[in-house]
């Protein structure tokens, strides 16, 4: 007996490839289709099924019954099926898929008394309560275009993605994990960006980004008006010190828009008395090495983080060349949360014309804008909590309880190519 698992993009396309068959079981202790001889697609080869290593218990018996009764049609428990393993065969000659024998057990066919008699449709409404995603592939190679992984703390992200990576050649992570997990994974650098070097354009998209993000987060009535008036003062062209300074006495800004701007900005410094030390992630250039290589960025201060970690996304990707892929872990730290130009959101849109791929790694994708989800096409969901596992249930089109289930290092995806799951 063969185990297979079955790639099916719906629980339609699910239902269809087994009814196919004229015999198979449904282990759904591991999630594998049974058969008896080794099948080519949908069906994915897993191995031999040892019989030890079939169902650690029986499923409850009857698997489907009668109803007693004039004129009543057979039906199945609804309380979904059990753990272990259900066998289906067709029966007739003509009236094949219409009649079915239905029976329960661990070992191999079930004894002769067993089986149970039921209708076509019965069987279809039987299998209608297996939980399919149970049975997809599992996501064995990295995928073609970009990627979202999400999951909350602990769930297996981080992890998932360093296993990614190492399936690619050419890489950079921006790194802003609380304890800095990729350190040693590649050459690795802190990163930063001088302000001061910088295009003016590039400034004050810097600074509406930083906004966007760490006060954004809190604050959403952050304006236009003030955004602008940002982008004013930093095409001048100065550094952070001499950006604050300037922003305080500009003349043509409003008043109450130069204080509210310069307290948020002020955040940015290590300290500011009269003047301003900026946070040394702003306050050097470093030199990113070629990939694959780590970008460590301290997310202490949640501004400053989020303007080095968006100023090396775009060091990086006006200067690569694919393929390449550029992940960034704890992504919803540094998300903007207002309409901003997004360097991600843009690379997400062009960069595939270069070869240059976009891995996205978060504890909440509700963090992020529609807009970005919904141009992403790859997606992996490790366990989630309401509401951010409804937003998950409907990419996956599964029922949300199969992502709140989901166990630590459990996860399950929807690629281009169709559905997929694994565990870590």
């Amino acid at each position: 007996m063969w185990g297979h698992k079955l790639a099916a993009n719906t629980r339609e396309e699910f239902l269809a490839a087994l009814l196919s068959l004229k015999f198979f079981g449904l282990d759904t202790v591991r999630g594998l289709v049974l058969v008896e001889k080794p099948r080519g697609p949908p069906f994915v080869p897993v191995e031999k099924v040892g019989w030890g290593k079939v169902c650690t218990s029986p499923p409850p018996l009857p698997a489907a019954a009668w109803r007693q009764g004039r004129g009543e049609r057979p039906v199945t428990y609804r309380s979904a099926l059990g753990r272990g393993v259900y066998w289906f065969e067709q029966l007739g000659i003509f009236r094949r898929g219409r009649e079915w024998a239905v029976a329960a057990g661990c070992r191999g066919r079930p004894p002769f008394f067993g089986w149970e008699k039921v209708a076509g449709w019965a069987v279809a409404e039987l299998l209608g309560e297996a939980p399919y995603w149970r049975f997809w592939p599992p996501l064995a190679a990295p995928v073609e275009g970009h990627l979202l992984v999400a999951g909350g703390s602990g769930a297996g992200k981080t992890t998932f993605l360093k296993r990614y990576l190492s399936q690619v050649p050419r890489w950079y992570v921006i790194d802003l994990t609380e304890e800095g997990e990729y350190a040693g994974l590649a050459e690795t650098v802190e990163g930063s960006v001088d302000l001061a070097a910088m295009d003016p354009d590039d400034q004050a998209l810097l600074y509406s980004l930083g906004i966007a993000a760490a006060v954004g987060a809190r604050e959403p009535a952050v304006s236009a008006v003030q955004l602008g008036a940002l982008r004013l003062v930093a095409r001048r062209g100065a550094g952070l010190a001499e950006f604050l300074k300037e922003l305080r006495e500009a003349p043509d800004i409003p008043q109450l828009t130069r204080e509210v701007l310069y307290t948020k900005l002020a955040a940015a410094c290590v300290e500011h008395d009269g003047g301003c030390r900026p946070h040394p992630a702003l306050g050097r250039d470093a030199e990113i090495p070629p990939p694959p290589a780590v970008i460590r960025i301290r997310p202490d201060n949640p501004l400053a983080a989020a303007i080095a970690a968006h100023g090396t996304i775009l060091k990086i990707l006006r200067r690569a060349k694919g393929p390449l892929v550029l992940a960034i872990d704890e992504y919803h730290k540094i998300a903007p949360r207002l309409p901003v130009e997004d360097p991600v959101e843009k690379a997400i849109r062009e960069g595939r014309h270069r070869g240059v791929y976009i891995a996205i790694a978060t504890q909440n994708p509700q963090d992020l804008k529609q807009s970005l989800l919904s141009i992403i096409g790859n997606y992996v969901y490790f366990h989630l909590a309401p509401p951010a596992a409804d937003l998950a249930a409907q990419t996956l089109n599964v029922p949300t309880w199969a992502v709140t289930t989901l166990k630590p290092g459990q996860y399950l995806a929807r690629t281009r190519h169709g559905p997929a799951a694994g565990a870590l």
